[in-house]
Order: structure tokens, then sequence, then C-alpha cells
């Protein structure tokens, strides 16, 4: 297991790439607190990554700080739109669609022909790729 990372101080913010940050998968872990009665459970949600599992709002900051970084907010941007317009599960839940954009971000999911919204969404949003002149 790769080792947790539970603060945006763990992640060497300058030298990271978006390889760092693409999302293999969720994971989940029960945090319990006390005993008997007065236990109390929570859980730790996190984003498996190679640099290890970090805490999803920490993800959510590191990748944030990427797009910023690289000046790709209107990448971001775009992709929360089409998201919250094509995808059942992102429509009225502007969190959801967030979440969705920034693993695309990651993953850089809207430069790969396989994706099924790669046409559609290059051309909206970057119609250079689609006319052969990126």
């Amino acid at each position: 297991m790769k080792r947790e990372i539970n603060s945006l101080g763990e992640i060497s913010l300058d030298t990271i790439d978006w390889t760092d940050l693409k999302k293999r998968h969720g994971t989940f872990r029960v945090v319990s607190k006390g005993s008997g009665r007065d236990k109390k459970t929570s859980g730790r949600v996190g984003v498996q990554t190679v640099i290890g599992d970090i805490e999803e709002s920490v993800w959510i900051a590191a990748v944030k700080h990427m797009v910023n970084a690289k000046g790709e907010e209107w990448l971001l941007d775009a992709l929360q739109q089409w998201y919250l317009d094509n995808a059942a599960w992102c429509k009225g839940n502007p969190a959801e669609a967030q979440v969705e954009a920034l693993e695309a971000l990651a993953s850089k999911l809207f430069d790969r022909t396989e994706w099924v919204g790669y046409e559609a969404f290059n051309a909206q949003y970057r119609p250079h790729i689609m006319s052969g002149s990126a």
C-alpha cells in the first residue's frame, strides 16, 4: 500500500505533474475514535494515485493548484460545463461535475480519441484540435 497523504504540505507542488495526480481508483477507510458507547466512526475518502492515497479534499486542492499553475482554468470550466450538460449523474450537481472535470483533467481524458465525448467536446471547446491545427 502506498503512503497516505492527508495534507497539501505532504505533496511537492513544485515538482508534481499530471501523471502524479491521475486517479487510479477511489479509496475508503473507516476511522474510529473512542470506545464503547462513546465510540464515534467516520470515513476517510481518498484518491489512489502513483504518489499515494491522497485524501479527497487534498487531491482536489492539488489538481486545482496544477490547473492554476498551467493556466488551464478555462479547460476546467469547459469540462465542468460538459459534465453538467452531458453526464446524467452530474445534472444539477455542480460539485460532482467539478470532481469529474478534475479527474478528466488529471488523466487528460479529453486528449484520448477513445473517449466517448472526444469529438463533441473538442469540437465545442477546442476546435483547433478537430481541425488538426493543434
